[in-house]
């Protein structure tokens, strides 16, 4: 019965000019073989199928040959119970193209019983070199794919072709390994276009950041190594108000731009080591509005980013600059980086005076407590300076 159930399969198959191989014990079946299968699985108990096909067929139509094949062969069918649910629930995007990689892959090993998963990435994408990835070296294969012990899930995203997946098993995969992976398809890929979005972004910005910071460093000797302190404390502040992973990163950018703004002013006046007159400090000041609208123009750059560098130069009291923004009104991002700027420039030596010590920066912005700065970001300040 189930023989002849089979048979009827190849039979429709070849009314549709299906192209085929079928070894049923020992019995031959083909139509119109090609030199690349598609699908080559086996099946062996008490009797043995081997299957190839060379097109693409309806995953559900696979499932039902499945079930065929293993009637047939006497091989009991271990189908996991809630296999989707399970799979998906675990299935999360991550920021980091390799950690929602590596997610994936550890789904796979748990859930489908094999020996070993690896990610190739299309060599052709260059923005991912240079991040630990292995990368094609043959066949990109763009279509769900099974050669015996061997099963290819590629990832085709609006962009182009990723890369693919490579499960291995000791023993040959079956129809219902495929129709798995054929229905898990869409999902797994936009879960990492999700994420690869994300790193391509984040790709984009480091690179703008290092073109920016290099341009501003040529104006203001001095500057990158500066931004790198305010960076470092940044992190640390961060922490101590309990801040998100998206919010360090927005304040880990906007310490390395929140003077970017300082290209857009007279080298004259930057370098000048005189007291500077009331015109050319107002010029300085504009600073900040150069930086902003710098930074605009840049579709990569988050807003809170831009805020940090428009709005540093507040005051606690509301004599600051750009719009005289006065407590809470002024992002604590920004007031991160503005106190931040001052510590870090009274420790560091200037032509005008010598550099400070820990303590006596840390009395300085005391004495403008709750002047100038917020009393609880001092607080902070303190506390991360003396942890350290």
């Amino acid at each position: 019965m189930t023989h002849d159930l089979i048979t009827k399969n190849i039979e429709f198959l070849k009314r549709i000019n299906s192209s085929y191989e079928f070894k049923i014990d020992d019995d031959l079946y083909q139509n119109d073989v090609k030199d690349n299968d598609l699908i080559h699985v086996e099946y062996k108990e008490y009797s043995k199928i081997e299957v190839k096909l060379y097109d693409d067929f309806d995953s559900y139509y696979l499932l039902s040959l499945d079930k065929l094949f293993k009637e047939y062969c006497g091989i009991e069918d271990k189908k996991q119970e809630n296999f989707m649910v399970n799979f998906l629930s675990k299935l999360q995007p991550n920021i980091q193209l390799k950690n929602t990689i590596e997610n994936i892959k550890n789904i796979f090993m748990e859930f489908m019983n094999i020996e070993k998963i690896d990610f190739y990435i299309n060599p052709d994408l260059k923005m991912l070199k240079g991040n630990d990835f292995n990368f094609i070296s043959t066949e990109k294969i763009r279509t769900v794919k099974c050669l015996k012990n061997e099963l290819y899930l590629p990832i085709n995203l609006e962009d182009g072709f990723l890369g693919y997946f490579k499960l291995v098993k000791n023993q040959s995969f079956d129809l219902y390994d495929i129709y798995l992976i054929k229905t898990l398809e869409e999902h797994v890929r936009k879960n990492i276009e999700n994420s690869f979005l994300e790193n391509k972004f984040n790709i984009i910005l480091d690179k703008s950041l290092k073109i920016l910071t290099k341009i501003l460093e040529v104006r203001v000797p001095g500057a990158e190594k500066h931004c790198e302190n305010v960076l470092e404390y940044s992190q640390l502040i961060a922490d101590k108000f309990g801040m998100t992973k998206k919010q360090k990163e927005n304040l880990k950018y906007g310490s390395l731009l929140f003077d970017v703004g300082k290209i857009g002013v007279p080298e004259n006046i930057l370098n000048k080591k005189e007291k500077l007159a009331k015109e050319e400090k107002d010029e300085v000041r504009k600073h900040v509005n150069y930086g902003y609208e710098l930074l605009s123009k840049i579709p990569a750059i988050p807003s809170e980013v831009r805020e940090i560098v428009l709005y540093h130069h507040e005051k606690w009291d509301g004599s600051g600059y750009p719009k005289k923004l006065s407590k809470d009104e002024i992002p604590l991002s920004a007031q991160i980086i503005g106190i931040l700027d001052k510590y870090v420039s009274l420790t560091e030596k200037r032509s005008y005076r010598k550099k400070l010590t820990k303590d006596q920066a840390l009395n300085f912005l005391e004495n403008y407590k709750g002047e100038y700065y917020n009393p609880k970001l001092v607080d902070k300040l303190k506390e991360v300076i003396n942890d350290g």
